[in-house]
């Protein structure tokens, strides 16, 4: 992490994807350490344990509120993430703009 936090240039963002194993006491030393070394940086909630500058939600959930909170959703555009050869279920154009304004509505970024 130092080497990435130290050797870039400012970073603006660091998207977390921490297992759920990960402890508080590691959690928050990652978070300390990107702040102390890019204090601009934004960090996702998937860091653990209510850490994160915003929220990052569960891997395909739309939430159905409002919110004025930060809040991301990381949707898929088939049913898996990066490339699988057995995976040919893509959404169509359709679908992806009917998630895109359901979650806009919300305030939620679609990532």
């Amino acid at each position: 992490m130092t080497e990435l936090l130290t050797n870039y240039g400012d970073i603006d963002l660091i998207w977390f994807d921490t297992p759920h194993r990960i402890t508080p006491e590691q959690s928050r030393e990652l978070y300390d350490l990107v702040k102390s070394l890019q204090p601009n940086c934004l960090i996702n909630s998937r860091i653990g344990n209510g850490l994160g500058d915003y929220v990052s939600c569960k891997d395909n959930m739309l939430p159905e509120e409002y919110t004025d909170d930060l809040i991301e959703a990381p949707v898929t555009l088939n049913k898996t993430w990066g490339y699988k050869s057995f995976d040919n279920n893509w959404k169509d154009a359709n679908k992806v703009k009917s998630i895109k304004k359901h979650l806009n509505d919300r305030g939620v970024n679609y990532l």
